[in-house]
């Protein structure tokens, strides 16, 4: 018993020097980082992108603290925290190199050049504590429903008899009604179809990878969905010039695949920034093709065009290195554009009282039941309003973060209750669908359905619209399909 104790206490006294030692090791390399800043990012700016980042992880941390038993099964909050982490926090440190635009002229010269021909002379101090509130706020409440509500809540859970047959025959409805969706263009067109077979993508992946780590798959099924089905979907995505479902593919498998082996090697870590770095501006390239005059090409002269893209972009004039660099900087610097909005709200632009939230009353109608539905265009009035688009442009959308459209909306008030109920709201969702005891039908299926949360770059209702009448979808799907094949038994 004596020995139990002192093994006991020697593993918790590992546990709290292993702590202590990260601890010291992130505020060793947040002092490098302050330190060593650009010159045109000052000390406070920096400090404040360095907690920012620091707090974005703190989700990561507790995962990997958190005993295997007790985990949520995908890591869904610490993507969350990696997300504001990277994209209003970290990103904050590129803001020198949008700086030097060699096509700056006049006032413009030395501003960051943060969307087309919009400037900003530096990161806005008000915005940046705003989103250091918010995120501690989301996980604070995030945090009180997990330990309070954790096993409370029922969990989504499929009734009948999962059997190998009938779980496949499923699987694969939604692998290839997806496929349809992606390489039809006339799937596409028809109204409501894509908020239901676009998730099916990720939930046929989600369970397909599953049943890979639990050895569950027969040799036809690995071949014929691995080399055949998901290569088809890969080139449906890409031809499409879909960049961020290729992000939530490998944020899947690397979220699955740690859950079965508890280990990510770093290598695997450089090779997706590397991938990220490097695919964007390319696929940047290839749009301009696919969305100018080979936007109704068939699938083989959009394959044709990946090779006219990539010549162009390596050997062409059509983009300088600096674009191309840059493209991905863009992309990833929400702080900036959320500094933009913070300079001219509500000085210059009033806030929009709520305006786009309006949607969430009609979203969950689908629209083939409703053929004038209003469209969803806030990214485009978004961007004509604070003056990021052309005012005579109607037809290019803006991303829209949840933190900004709560800003836009109400203010600083708006931020804090906002990203408080976001931080309830996620809970609510884990619980459902992320349970560390869930099955793996149901693992799979909340993770299809909970990875594109992570990245909540566009507006609440447009992404969360359509959840309630998905989930409920998914549920008639498996558990009328699985009874129905079972009495045919």
């Amino acid at each position: 018993m004596l020995v139990i104790v002192k093994k006991t206490n020697s593993i918790i006294g590992c546990m709290f020097a292993s702590r202590w030692m990260i601890i010291g090791f992130i505020i060793f390399i947040s002092t490098l980082v302050v330190v060593f800043r650009p010159e045109t990012l000052t000390w406070d700016r920096a400090i404040l992108a360095v907690l920012i980042t620091v707090i974005g992880m703190v989700p990561s941390f507790i995962y990997l603290v958190t005993p295997i038993e007790k985990r949520f099964r995908f890591p869904f909050m610490p993507l969350v925290g990696l997300y504001y982490a990277i994209f209003f926090g970290l990103i904050a440190f590129a803001g020198a190199y949008l700086r030097e635009n060699p096509w700056a002229e006049g006032p413009s010269i030395g501003l960051i050049n943060f969307y087309g021909h919009s400037h900003l002379s530096e990161v806005n101090i008000q915005a940046q504590i705003l989103v250091l509130v918010g995120i501690s706020l989301m996980f604070v409440f995030w945090s009180l429903i997990k330990k309070f509500l954790l096993f409370r809540i029922k969990r989504f859970s499929i009734s009948g008899q999962f059997l190998s047959w009938r779980r496949s025959f499923l699987i694969w409805g939604l692998i290839i009604s997806n496929l349809t969706f992606v390489h039809f263009s006339v799937i596409r067109s028809l109204p409501s179809v894509g908020q239901f077979l676009e998730p099916a993508g990720y939930i046929g992946f989600s369970l397909m990878v599953i049943l890979y780590y639990r050895k569950a798959l027969t040799r036809g099924q690995l071949f014929c969905y691995f080399f055949v089905a998901f290569p088809l979907w890969l080139l449906g995505l890409i031809t499409l010039t879909f960049f961020t479902p290729l992000i939530f593919i490998i944020l899947i498998w690397v979220g699955i695949r740690f859950y079965f082996i508890q280990k990510m090697s770093l290598g695997w870590v450089f090779c997706f920034i590397a991938f990220i770095i490097i695919a964007y501006p390319i696929m940047n390239s290839y749009r301009t093709f696919v969305w100018g005059p080979g936007e109704k090409a068939g699938i083989v002269n959009k394959i044709q065009l990946m090779d006219d893209a990539l010549e162009q972009f390596v050997y062409g004039e059509r983009q300088s290195f600096y674009l191309k660099s840059t493209a991905i900087i863009k992309r990833v610097g929400l702080i900036f554009s959320f500094s933009h909005v913070v300079n001219l709200t509500p000085k210059t632009i009033p806030y929009w009282q709520g305006l786009t939230y309006r949607p969430i009353f009609t979203n969950w109608v689908p629209r083939i039941f409703w053929k004038n539905k209003p469209k969803e265009d806030i990214g485009n009035k978004f961007g004509r309003r604070y003056l990021i688009n052309d005012p005579t442009d109607f037809h290019t959308s803006i991303n829209l973060p949840w933190l900004t459209e709560m800003f836009v909306n109400f203010g600083n008030i708006g931020v804090i209750l906002g990203m408080s109920f976001v931080g309830l709201f996620l809970g609510v969702l884990e619980c459902v669908f992320n349970k560390p005891e869930v099955p793996d039908l149901e693992f799979g299926i909340g993770t299809g359905l909970l990875i594109p949360l992570c990245f909540p770059g566009s507006n609440f209702t447009l992404m969360t619209g359509s959840i309630f009448t998905l989930v409920i979808c998914l549920w008639l799907y498996f558990s009328v399909g699985m009874r129905f094949k079972y009495k045919s038994a």
